[in-house]
């Protein structure tokens, strides 16, 4: 009976082991592919899947919020690929740098908006003192001026003066509320970093 087969996978045809009208039977070997390319289809799709679970294990990594030293490559990965093991740790230092390098430019802020409180809480303490000295220098001109030693002038120039150190004082009462406002948001763009590296590595997770 004469019967056309198919071969279940294509393939190049290697040999042909009967002739055309010969009987053969059921097992018989009739032709013999090349599996030269299924074999290097099956060799692809084992290194995108090495390549798959050593970014997922790299990812898993950074989202536990460890950027530092070596993420754990799988072993079995590391004894047979560790080209794909290199490559993902080349990224993740290439992050870390990345991540490094933007968070010293925010604690660099954080310490410049720390400096400026500090200048604002001096300048306020000497302000203070300053308009301590002037109260007790106003009581003293107040009396020499009742007793008529001292013209009214010279009590309001010290007048004046206190106004100013009234007006300098709130300045700087504000100037401090700024700067502990900036400190806090330096603070938080800080921590936002943090949570913004887990974040990447959970959506790319996610899409993984």
């Amino acid at each position: 009976k004469t019967q056309v087969i198919q071969a279940s996978e294509p393939g190049v045809v290697q040999e042909i082991a009967v002739k055309v009208g010969q009987v053969v039977r059921k097992n018989d070997l009739i032709i013999r592919l090349d599996n030269t390319l299924n074999t290097s289809s099956l060799g692809e799709q084992q290194a995108k899947a090495r390549a798959l679970q050593t970014r997922i294990a790299r990812l898993k990594y950074e989202q536990s919020g460890s950027i530092s030293g070596s993420f754990p490559c799988p072993q079995d990965i590391q004894a047979v690929a560790p080209e794909i093991c290199d490559n993902e740790q080349n990224l993740l230092v290439a992050r870390r740098e990345n991540f490094d390098n933007k968070l010293s430019v925010l604690k660099s802020r954080l310490d410049q908006r720390e400096k400026e409180l500090d200048e604002a809480n001096a300048n306020l303490d000497r302000l203070t003192k300053n308009l301590a000295v002037s109260d007790q220098q106003a009581t003293l001109v107040e009396a020499m001026v009742k007793k008529g030693l001292m013209a009214r002038t010279e009590q309001l120039k010290v007048e004046q003066e206190q106004t100013e150190l009234n007006g300098q004082l709130n300045l700087a009462g504000e100037t401090i509320k700024k700067a502990k406002s900036a400190i806090t948001e330096a603070q938080l763009q800080v921590e936002e970093l943090g949570l913004q590296l887990k974040q990447e590595a959970l959506d790319d997770l996610t899409q993984a």
